[in-house]
Order: structure tokens, then sequence, then C-alpha cells
């Protein structure tokens, strides 16, 4: 199958909007979850007092549930309103439109979290520096920012110009058709999914924009906004390689 590339001008898309419905319906919510179960892990780990926490990206609010069910006031903020849509209510937890490059909280928070491809979707150095800065204005001094990356590793193994099923059951089909310019470090995924109604299939289609943010570009992002960097890992928590496809930070704002 031919690639055809997709005709992007650079400016930042808000994603999961027609393919809303599908997230939770194919389980796409589950490494929220996790990651929000690493995150309570790390924090109890590191005595770190944490009564209010707000996720950024917080899609359908399944990370935000997580925070919730351990006691934790939740403010979950999410470009979509199609994704915020789909939540389910919980108590504890209060969703509200934004972008992470403009919202501001008020009073601050002693947890931010952006879990998932949230940064990725972030499509220019310019936007990253920008979402850093709103993340620390919207920390207590003391407080932690926890987020998870794709790395350029991801990227440029797992996306060059293949076809990824992301769901196959006798209901629903879901294809991702990944492309990956290394030169500007951006990823493109088709997802085509298709639905089955009675005797026929029903097909949708939706393009979404992912950037390769550096180790470098993130330090340096983190570090501008007045934040230092406390740990670094992968999800099977430990020191992440060079080659590392996916890598946590956590940073702290102090004082």
């Amino acid at each position: 199958m031919n690639f055809v590339p997709f005709a992007w001008d650079g400016v930042f898309l808000c994603m999961y909007e027609a393919y809303a419905p599908m997230y939770d319906r194919i389980g796409q919510a589950a490494w929220s979850v996790r990651m929000a179960a690493w995150t309570l892990d790390w924090l109890q780990a590191h005595h770190a007092h944490i009564t209010r926490v707000a996720d950024f990206g917080c899609g359908t609010g399944a990370a935000a549930r997580v925070f919730a069910a351990a006691g934790l006031t939740v403010l979950g903020v999410d470009c979509s309103a199609a994704m915020l849509a789909q939540a389910q209510p919980h108590a504890g937890v209060e969703l509200i439109s934004g972008d992470i490059r403009e919202v501001v909280l008020s009073p601050p928070v002693d947890l931010v979290t952006a879990f998932y491809d949230t940064l990725n979707y972030l499509p220019t150095y310019t936007d990253l520096v920008t979402a850093w800065q709103r993340i620390a204005d919207a920390m207590v001094v003391g407080g932690y920012v926890v987020v998870d990356v794709n790395t350029v590793t991801t990227y440029a193994e797992g996306w060059n110009e293949r076809d990824e099923i992301i769901s196959d059951t006798d209901d629903v089909f879901v294809l991702n058709r990944l492309q990956f310019e290394a030169l500007q470090r951006i990823g493109t995924g088709r997802i085509m999914w298709f639905v089955r109604d009675g005797d026929t299939w029903e097909g949708h289609e939706e393009v979404h924009i992912q950037r390769a943010h550096t180790n470098e570009e993130l330090r340096q992002a983190i570090t501008q906004a007045g934040l230092t960097i406390v740990d670094r890992r992968t999800p099977a928590n430990e020191p992440p390689p060079d080659d590392a496809p996916r890598v946590i930070y956590v940073a702290q704002k102090r004082g």
C-alpha cells in the first residue's frame, strides 16, 4: 500500500474528535491508568504530600479517576470536547476544556501530569516551551510534574511507513497508517476505523500529528520554565538508555 503524505501547515491541531468514542472502547485509556499508578507509587516512595492534581491532556478522564480513587482532588484539562464528552462522572474529578499552552489554573496544584502522547502532540519546540511554562505556572512551590513522552527512537523505528492494527474484533477494526519525516521529526498517523452495524461496516478516518522532542529540548524547556528535573525513568522504572522508546520525566518547582 502506498503512503500518501498528509498536507499539514505546522499549526497545532486538537486531535481526538471523531475518533473519541473509540478510545475507551478499544482500551487505549489503559496506558494513562498505568501511568497514574506509576506516579502514585513514585510519590509515595519519595514521601511527597499531594492533595490536588491537574491532569493535562486528560482525555476521557482515566488517569483522573485513578487519582481521585486515591483520595486526591483532580482537575482534568483537554482541548477535545469530544473526549471530555466520553468521560464518566467521578467524585473528586472536575473536567474542563483547555489548551495546555494557554490554560491558567488558580489556585495552583501540588501535582501536574501529562500522560501518553500529550506533549508529543505539540508540533514545535516553541509550543513545547510554552506548555512547560504553563505547567510551571500551575504548580505550587514544592510541587511536582510527571510526564511521559515518545522519543525519537519510537518514531524512527515504529512510525516509518508502516501499518499498525490497533484493534481487530468482531465489531471493530482500527488501523493506523504511520509515517515519520525524520528531518522535522514529525510523525503522522492516519487512523482508519470500521464499526459493524448489523451486516454492514461503517468507516471513518482521522489524522493525528505528533513531534519527536529530543531529550535536550525537553531538558531545556523544563529548565527554562524554572523547574528542576529530579528523575528520568522508563515505564519499567529503570534508568533510560539513549535509545529508550518512551521516557518519564519527573520535575519539581523549587523555591
